[in-house]
């Protein structure tokens, strides 16, 4: 049985996971005046500093990564959902509690046409000066760098377009996990070990880690227990919000409607790829960041997006080297690791539920897969010689790997059981009221980057619900 804290009259929500999507819940509901009980299948509260497994080490860029017993995690997750293709990259990363605490939650802003997919993105949007203040952006300041990085004649002559193909952009305004010559006041680090730290001091929040989650029994007045794998809660619960992720969330919504089904999901393949770059690139970019440049890429295949990042700003474990390898850190300099969001059309991949078997599956198309690799470094190599500030042209691009799975999205949103969409207008689980789900699963396909499109959508949601509770005509 799990032993939770008793005795008051404030009303109770359990949240399900400790991803972003988990976070913003907790904080809105905090200042609701809720009493807020976090159930995580990792453990915040058993963290160290040592990573056992090396050859994984460049995977574990968040603090929670780095407890001693997280590759017993991994490999229980795997054991237990059944990953049938190696292509499935991002285990610790859905172990862990989503995208957020694998790369520590970078922030960029959502396109507006991406935005005007939903009929109320003017309230959505209107959540911004809440996420701003809770990721530590000032409020006046966030846009200021970035009008003086756009307006360099270094930047300039990267974004003058001269191929319909392939081209530089102006990325959306991006909050990066640095200070930028002091322009950002604050690291705007938004993981959980961060994050649960500061929620830990609201008396009203409470933390359980190893919970993971397996299903829940309702009682009386559409309230909830929890049903981990440790046992039953001894707590009620007036709401519930699942926000495990999109591959957490999909299998406990799937199993508790007792599907028996594929769960489709939507994500896209990344590619990454390293070219040698020359010491006057790195010169005349000195002090500018360059992931706030989107390379543009149209093929065939469909349009993807990229960027780039300086070798030498990554940590050796990306390339799972030594940090003590002085001559390698030296090299690194002289280097450049690229990204591309592949078109979804390279993979198929889905949730297979059957009773209590769960499988995850993903395979990938190669042979247009490898065709496009060799199209976007030709077009890569030409475009390069067009642009001076990367001195001589580039002959060729060194891929890293054939990609990893990244930003899965929308398994539930067009999920339907007996022809009715298993997830209504209020977030809400069919046939189940209060139970609700707040994360990637639920959110419209077509988004490059969803992490801060995420934090305002659940605020937004979760101010929703508290709403409801007066208005019932929520739509």
């Amino acid at each position: 049985m799990i032993i939770l804290s008793t005795k008051t009259n404030m009303k109770k929500i359990a949240i399900i996971g400790s991803g972003i999507s988990a976070l913003i819940v907790a904080k809105v509901f905090l200042k609701a005046k809720y009493k807020v009980y976090m159930f995580d299948s990792g453990n915040f509260n058993n963290e160290s500093n040592k990573a056992k497994n090396k050859k994984d080490t460049f995977k574990l860029l968040s603090s929670k990564f780095l407890q001693d017993k997280f590759a017993n995690e991994i490999n229980r997750f795997k054991k237990k959902y059944k990953i049938l293709n190696n292509d499935f990259n991002l285990k610790s990363a859905l172990v862990s509690g989503g995208l957020s605490n694998y790369w520590g939650a970078g922030i960029e802003y959502p396109s507006y046409d991406y935005l005007k997919k939903y009929s109320n993105y003017k309230s959505i949007i209107k959540e911004n000066r809440e996420i701003k203040k809770i990721i530590g952006i000032p409020f006046d300041d966030d846009t200021k760098y970035f009008d003086f990085f756009y307006k360099q004649n270094v930047i300039q002559n990267i974004l003058i377009k001269r191929n319909k193909k392939i081209f530089f952009e102006k990325s959306n305004l991006a909050v990066r996990q640095i200070d930028i010559k002091d322009q950002i006041k604050k690291n705007t680090i938004f993981n959980a070990s961060s994050q649960i730290k500061i929620l830990k001091k609201n008396k009203y929040f409470y933390y359980y880690g190893n919970k993971h989650v397996v299903s829940f029994k309702r009682c009386k007045k559409n309230a909830y227990k929890i049903i981990s794998e440790q046992g039953e809660s001894d707590s009620i619960f007036d709401k519930v919000i699942i926000s495990a992720g999109t591959i957490g969330s999909s299998i406990l919504v799937g199993k508790l409607l007792n599907l028996k089904t594929k769960i489709k999901v939507l994500h896209h393949k990344m590619l990454v790829f390293i070219f040698f770059a020359f010491k006057n690139m790195h010169r005349s970019l000195k002090g500018y960041d360059l992931p706030l440049l989107r390379l543009v890429y149209k093929s065939k295949f469909g349009a993807s997006k990229g960027g780039f990042i300086f070798s030498k700003d990554l940590d050796n474990r990306f390339f799972n080297i030594d940090n003590k390898n002085f001559l390698f850190n030296y090299l690194k300099k002289f280097f450049f690791i690229g990204n591309f969001f592949m078109p979804t059309n390279f993979t198929n991949s889905y949730i297979k539920l059957d009773g209590n078997k769960t499988k995850i599956i993903t395979s990938t198309n190669k042979k247009p897969m490898n065709l496009y690799k060799k199209k976007l470094t030709e077009e890569l190599s030409n475009l390069l010689k067009f642009n001076k500030i990367f001195g001589l042209p580039i002959k060729k691009s060194f891929f890293l790997q054939n990609g990893s799975d990244a930003h899965y999205t929308s398994s539930l949103l067009y999920l339907r059981k007996n022809n009715k969409k298993i997830i209504n207008n209020k977030s809400e689980i069919i046939g189940y009221k209060n139970l609700h789900v707040i994360d990637g699963s639920i959110i419209k396909p077509g988004i490059s980057f969803p992490t801060y499109f995420i934090m305002l959508y659940s605020s937004y949601l979760s101010k929703q619900i508290l709403k409801n509770e007066k208005n019932k005509n929520f739509n």
